[in-house]
């Protein structure tokens, strides 16, 4: 395995810190949006629909591009796309033009993960659990600066302002990958890496286990989005402390994320699943019932923990499945599956909400989280699927 001291491993790690800020840098400005515009949850929840629905259509778009052309470049053209997205987004007079440059920011954010993963695939060739662990850990390790940072300035300073300052970061990552070696690029469409599985699941089998993902997703980031507008309109509590009781889930994904893929490489990579996976369905449900502010920090440091310990093992059966494809094919596939179920997630919390009010939509969204560890459960005790993922390991 390459050592953290590796250029491109450090870049790589510094960049999903930054990258990560941008997949929940609006949620955290929502509730400020909200009360400008005027607009429903259900309006709101489809602002960040469209948004993410963009990087999920070009996570796909640019991962099967990246096989035939540059990886590098593409990553490099991303950072400097989203800040010049998110810089707009802030000075956007209306909602209208505030949507179309939100837009330009997510296709600049959906070049880095399915890049990033895929050169980390092939940059490593043991212990995969540990450096998509660390890697999980520096992205959540961004978004909870981010959520201290920006929770203390959203009291000092406008959503707009916010949104300004947010979109630095990014030019910074890009004037970084420009002076950075781009590391060799070995998966490229018709190779097949001898490290992977040379006989893959079946088709029922993968299915079965995508279903689990999705269902999982849509459990965390509908409640995740709405989390801020939750605490401060549905428990009183004031925009900064609300911005900072948000932001303990990453504290516990920062934690889960270095621990869950540890484990995985230790005990197995399903059985870090399935436990995490039991964990989160309770802790949604009580998110909705206890009604005291301070209860949420300890359920959501509970849940970021589970949540992000399920990560680097879910990167690694996935790493173990994909046979016969293309790296960034096979990466941005998946981030563009998982990002799709981030977008119709808000949307869906959202037009829950509008009708059954916050807390008992957060009480709702526990049910797929006890589905996607039945669902996985059920696949993941049979022998095709455990003798795809050991072959090879």
């Amino acid at each position: 395995m390459k050592s953290a001291s590796d250029p491109f491993i450090r870049f790589s790690y510094l960049g999903h810190s930054i990258n990560e800020m941008y997949w929940f840098i609006l949620p955290l400005v929502l509730p400020k949006i909200l009360k400008e515009y005027g607009i429903s949850y259900l309006k709101a929840g489809g602002l960040l629909t469209v948004y993410l629905l963009i990087v999920s259509l070009f996570s796909f778009l640019i991962g099967k591009a990246s096989d035939s052309l540059p990886r590098w470049k593409i990553l490099t053209t991303g950072f400097f796309l989203t800040f010049g997205g998110f810089f707009m987004a802030g000075t956007a007079p209306g909602m209208i033009p505030l949507t179309l440059f939100l837009c330009a920011g997510a296709v600049g954010v959906s070049a880095f993960h399915p890049i990033a993963y895929a050169l980390l695939d092939e940059h490593t060739s043991n212990r995969k659990g540990s450096v998509f662990g660390n890697f999980e850990c520096w992205g959540m390790a961004g978004v909870f600066i981010m959520f201290a940072l920006n929770g203390i300035l959203l009291t000092l300073l406008s959503w707009r302002s916010v949104l300004l300052i947010t979109a630095f970061p990014s030019l910074l990552m890009g004037l970084l990958a420009v002076t950075t070696k781009a590391p060799d690029s070995k998966g490229r469409t018709g190779q097949k890496d001898s490290a992977l599985p040379e006989s893959s699941p079946s088709l029922l089998l993968l299915s079965l286990f995508f279903v689990s993902v999705v269902l999982r997703i849509i459990s965390i980031l509908g409640i995740l989005n709405f989390m801020p507008t939750y605490l401060m309109k549905g428990l009183g509590v004031e925009e900064h402390l609300a911005a900072f009781s948000a932001g303990i889930y990453f504290l516990g994904a920062i934690i889960g994320a270095r621990i869950g893929g540890k484990r995985g490489d230790a005990v197995g990579h399903i059985r870090v699943l399935l436990t995490a996976t039991l964990v989160m369905a309770p802790v949604i449900y009580l998110l909705g019932i206890l009604k005291v502010w301070w209860t949420a920090p300890v359920l959501l440091l509970i849940l970021g923990i589970s949540s992000s310990s399920v990560a680097p093992n879910q990167n690694y059966i996935l790493s173990r499945l994909s046979a016969g494809m293309g790296r960034g094919a096979t990466f941005g596939t998946l981030v563009g599956i998982l990002t799709m179920t981030n977008a119709l997630s808000p949307l869906l919390f959202g037009a829950g909400a509008d009708i059954f009010g916050l807390a008992r939509t957060i009480r709702f969204f526990s049910v797929p989280m006890a589905f996607s560890f039945l669902v996985f459960a059920l696949i993941g005790g049979t022998n095709k699927f455990k003798k795809a993922l050991d072959t090879g390991s």
